[in-house]
């Protein structure tokens, strides 16, 4: 079982591509999960006639798009073994030290931590619209 979230994800991505490409509609999608431009309260406004017949705004089908990008965007990171790879600047220049394991190793700590909250939220949507993952 060691590295199962790496084993998974190999059998996901194909899956969430192959959805994406054929896919025939959208489920909800929560505005909190989106960017403000995505959302429902930065489409037109619906008609009363339009909620009465169920219509969606014109961001619906763009909100389920954008979750299923981050999802697989996610999903690559977790397939990749050397995705956080990029955080890291080798200087083999610096002898190595052993009382100082990381003297020749620069880690860009800013740009991981974003990497990793964009990589737990593509992990999350993935969680939270689980059920919605259907052709």
């Amino acid at each position: 079982m060691w590295n199962a979230e790496h084993t998974l994800a190999l059998i996901i991505l194909p899956t969430l591509k192959l959805l994406q490409k054929k896919k025939q509609g959208s489920p909800l999608v929560d505005d909190a999960d989106v960017p403000e431009q995505l959302r429902s309260t930065a489409a037109t406004a619906l008609t009363a006639e339009e909620i009465n017949c169920a219509s969606t705004d014109e961001n619906w089908h763009l909100r389920w798009e954008w979750a299923l990008n981050e999802m697989i965007w996610a999903m690559e990171q977790v397939a990749d073994d050397d995705a956080d790879s990029q955080f890291f600047t080798h200087h083999p220049e610096i002898p190595d030290n052993p009382n100082d394991l990381g003297a020749n190793v620069d880690f860009d700590k800013e740009g991981y931590g974003k990497w990793q909250a964009r990589k737990q939220h593509g992990l999350m949507l993935f969680g939270k619209y689980f059920e919605a993952l259907w052709d």
